[in-house]
């Protein structure tokens, strides 16, 4: 199911691209990965993804990793996709409701600041 929202296209495919690119992102930026995962959950779609994370490296999976994540991040895909392109800023979704985060926030916000997706202030 395609949903075409605010002009964003939260296609399967887009979902993952993007989730790749901030993989990607996260690995590329000098933040201490901690071993263990973030698990990305679409509201609307009820999709699951993870991404994966070594020392080293940031991977994205496909469904929920095998053990509890270290960050659990929830919202409408149109919300999630616009922070990890770069487009809305991630503490203002979170204090105005439009996601909703589980689990070590200081490690999330320091690989956001980190990544660039994250203004420091």
């Amino acid at each position: 199911m395609t949903e075409k929202a605010a002009g964003m296209d939260a296609s399967p495919a887009a979902i993952e691209s993007s989730l790749n690119a901030f993989s990607s992102r996260l690995t590329g930026s000098p933040a201490q990965l901690k071993p263990g995962s973030i698990l990305i959950r679409f509201t609307d779609s009820g999709e699951e993804y993870s991404i994966a994370m070594t020392n080293r490296e940031a991977r994205m999976a496909s469904g929920a990793a095998p053990a509890s994540p270290l960050v659990e991040v929830s919202g409408p895909s149109r919300v999630l996709l616009a922070i990890m392109n770069g487009t809305q800023e991630p503490r203002r979704a979170f204090m105005a409701g439009g996601i909703r985060v589980q689990g070590d926030l200081p490690y999330l916000e320091a690989l956001l600041k980190e990544s660039g997706l994250l203004e420091c202030g």
